[in-house]
């Protein structure tokens, strides 16, 4: 933990005894700073020492000025700096799983590696293995990315929560993993975040040797686990195709049509006039 320097003036204030005073003070450097937190980022290195810098200089400003104490200055600059890195550990854009694959970067007692290796703003679990981007798709909403130099991407898919999909995304994933885990073949499952809490990420990469057979594996599989219209309409109304409103099913033909070039002005009163013809209406 950094050190604070003492202050010229101590008075009582309550019980408490608290520096007072205008007053020089000498901190450690900021690499002593930088080098006693705890968690430590592996990526994007100098944004992380750019916002932990304006942390230590907020804080030695404080207790420069009086508003501190030595002990408070100490505690809430440490807390703070910790803070900024640590919240990877807890909203990570991806985690990866490494399987049957004996050079994950961190040595695991799981013998098939299954330990999640983080990449967040700052910290990289992989070594370099994959990178992530983020995408936006308005001023809200986005996802990333993950990309890698020594691995392949031989499926990328989206985890709609709670959904009839997500169970055919779970049965493809499981088929997929126990073919590759009985010829031997090392993977690496991503799970990326989102903007949104309802759906992630999902994609599976191997090494370049194993593409092409790992391919055909995959490509079987999309035909009996993954159908596309019903990923597409769960994904557009939330709801699973077999539990479908009118008003569901209307949406979704009303979006294709918009897709096509459609003008809205032609595609609102179809919809609604369909809508009011399929529920028995004028």
């Amino acid at each position: 933990m950094v050190h604070l320097m003492k202050k010229d003036k101590i008075s009582r204030r309550g019980r408490g005894i608290h520096k007072v005073g205008k007053h020089k003070s000498d901190f450690k450097s900021f690499g002593d700073f930088k080098g006693s937190l705890t968690y430590l980022p592996d990526r994007n290195a100098e944004d992380w020492e750019k916002e932990v810098m304006n942390i230590y200089n907020d804080y030695k400003e404080k207790y420069e000025k009086g508003e501190l104490t030595k002990e408070e200055a100490e505690e809430k600059a440490q807390g703070d700096a910790d803070a900024v890195v640590e919240y990877d550990g807890e909203e990570p854009c991806a985690t990866v799983y490494y399987y049957n694959y004996s050079n994950a970067p961190m040595d695991e007692s799981d013998e098939e590696n299954q330990y999640p290796h983080i990449i967040g703003n700052y910290k990289d679990d992989t070594g370099g293995d994959f990178d992530v981007e983020w995408h936006s798709t308005d001023a809200w909403r986005g996802y990333y990315e993950v990309t890698s130099k020594g691995w392949v991407n031989v499926h990328s898919d989206c985890i709609l929560s709670m959904s009839e999909d997500a169970g055919d995304l779970e049965d493809f994933d499981k088929k997929l993993t126990e073919k590759l885990n009985e010829i031997k073949i090392g993977y690496a499952k991503v799970f990326s975040r989102t903007s949104n809490v309802f759906s992630s990420g999902y994609d599976f990469f191997v090494q370049k040797e194993d593409v092409t057979k790992v391919k055909g594996i995959v490509n079987t599989l999309l035909k009996v686990h993954r159908d596309p219209e019903k990923f597409k309409f769960t994904a557009l109304t939330g709801t699973d195709p077999s539990k479908a409103t009118i008003e569901d099913k209307v949406f979704v033909e009303s979006v294709d049509k918009l897709k096509k070039g459609e003008p809205m002005g032609k595609i609102i009163p179809e919809a609604i006039k369909k809508i009011k013809k399929m529920k028995g209406g004028l």
